[in-house]
């Protein structure tokens, strides 16, 4: 895909998202989100096409930079954070351990995890390594990675409807969505309660094994 139709593609999702793919539901900084309603438990509309598409790219803790799209044909559980957050985004990386461990058990070996910090001026290959390793996280099944600009990580933010603002003290507040791709790279919705983003997988689950059939 040439540059002009990935900035016209790219033009078209952030549209969506703005529009109507995602209502942001919570900014924390210190303290853990509160819950979702049931109402804020609708999955929005899958996006057109494939995030894939947008030829978005990330730093590794391997200092390599690289494209998202290395990971299709694997489902996904998406989201950002920053190594430095003392509080919510571990929550948030137990939250996605859980729910990769507890995942429909024909898609457990095959989904990955993409986390990506949208703190590129300190989260260098090293701290994030560091969050791997404090974690135990599998570098097989979890990607870690940080947006390699301000720009990247922006547009990264908007594909998975997530918000985020300098605060004071060094602290990042941001919301914790946690969004699910297909193997294709097709958003199959996105939630903050872990309960809500278990029926995504769970349905896409039953997608799949109905496709097999």
């Amino acid at each position: 895909m040439n540059r002009a139709t990935r900035t016209a593609v790219a033009f078209v999702v952030l549209a969506f998202l703005v529009v109507g793919g995602n209502v942001v539901r919570h900014v924390v900084g210190g303290a853990a989100p509160p819950r979702e309603s049931a109402a804020d438990r609708a999955a929005p509309q899958s996006l057109p096409g494939s995030v894939y598409e947008l030829g978005l790219r990330v730093r590794d803790v391997d200092g390599v930079v690289r494209g998202l799209d290395d990971l299709r044909g694997h489902p996904v559980l998406a989201s950002m954070f920053y190594a430095s957050c003392p509080t919510v985004c571990p929550l948030l990386i137990n939250d996605l351990q859980r729910l990769a461990a507890t995942a429909p058990s024909g898609m457990r070996d095959d989904l990955r995890v993409l986390l990506v910090s949208f703190d590129p001026a300190r989260d260098t290959p090293a701290a994030l390594a560091d969050v791997a390793r404090r974690f135990g996280l599998d570098p097989r099944r979890w990607r870690i990675a940080v947006a390699p600009d301000e720009a990247t990580a922006r547009t990264m933010a908007a594909v998975l409807g997530i918000r985020y603002r300098a605060a004071a003290g060094g602290m990042i507040d941001h919301t914790t969505e946690i969004t699910v791709f297909d193997s294709q790279g097709a958003v199959q919705g996105r939630a903050v309660d872990p309960s809500a983003v278990r029926a995504l997988l769970a349905r896409l689950g039953d997608r799949k094994v109905t496709a097999e059939r």
